[in-house]
């Protein structure tokens, strides 16, 4: 549970003189928090697509060594042109949700060139 305490010894956070509602940070940020966590639960990616592509044996499957150099390869990119590292996780993650997208809804898994295009 998330304890909100007053701002000023105000008890209420009802409309102001203006007719505004008087925000706290405290309330926008457990806002916000929640609403993440609700689209966490809606656009979560089930699919396992390195155990999905391991399993089938497909040639040029993506593998999890192949994956770690390819996240080595952004990291690389990213301190090169003195990008914040934060950029490669989200730019990873993105990857990773549009390759297990793919492999949800197609048949075969997604190959390493169709990755590396991606990425």
């Amino acid at each position: 549970t998330c304890m909100v305490t007053p701002v000023s010894g105000e008890a209420d956070n009802g409309p102001n003189e203006t007719g505004k509602r008087k925000v706290r940070d405290d309330d926008s940020a457990v806002h916000h928090l929640l609403v993440l966590l609700a689209s966490e639960r809606a656009y979560k990616v089930e699919t396992d697509y390195l155990a999905q592509g391991a399993a089938a044996s497909v040639t040029g499957a993506i593998s999890e060594p192949w994956r770690r150099k390819l996240v080595e390869w952004c990291f690389e990119v990213a301190d090169h042109f003195g990008f914040d590292r934060e950029v490669v996780n989200t730019a990873i993650n993105y990857l990773d949700r549009a390759v297990c997208h793919k492999t949800q809804t197609s048949e075969t898994p997604v190959v390493k060139r169709d990755c590396q295009l991606m990425a």
